[in-house]
């Protein structure tokens, strides 16, 4: 289990300590429906998803998925953000250990600013 603390600096950098943890605007509502309007997924609004996000950062798209009465599981490796999550009733776990999960379990996998913080030489594996 990682035990990844970022700490407050992070938060100001990326302007989450403005923030409530989980909040989700409706600029970042849009953008996330334009993404999966070009998805397979489509209608995506309210249906049964199951879905894992890796890195859940803020939180806006487990509460994203929450308001759209998706089964979301997500992942993240600052301890700092898993707590938030929790204290806000999300499923989340404190992990990069993806193999947990099995092959089949989500219907959709989302993964935002998450791939350029992965070293190199585990891109491929992950």
């Amino acid at each position: 289990m990682e035990n990844i603390n970022y700490g407050k600096n992070y938060d100001e950098w990326k302007g989450w300590d403005k923030t409530e943890f989980g909040e989700l605007t409706k600029n970042e509502s849009r953008q996330f429906d334009k993404i999966l309007n070009k998805s397979t997924l489509y209608p995506f609004k309210n249906t049964n998803l199951n879905a894992l996000e890796i890195g859940f950062g803020n939180g806006s798209f487990l509460q994203y998925a929450r308001l759209n009465k998706w089964n979301i599981v997500g992942t993240e490796v600052n301890k700092e953000l898993i707590i938030r999550a929790i204290n806000k009733n999300f499923n989340v776990i404190n992990t990069t250990d993806l193999n947990i999960f099995k092959e089949d379990e989500f219907d959709l996998i989302a993964v935002f600013d998450v791939i350029e913080n992965i070293e190199k030489k585990e891109l491929k594996n992950f």
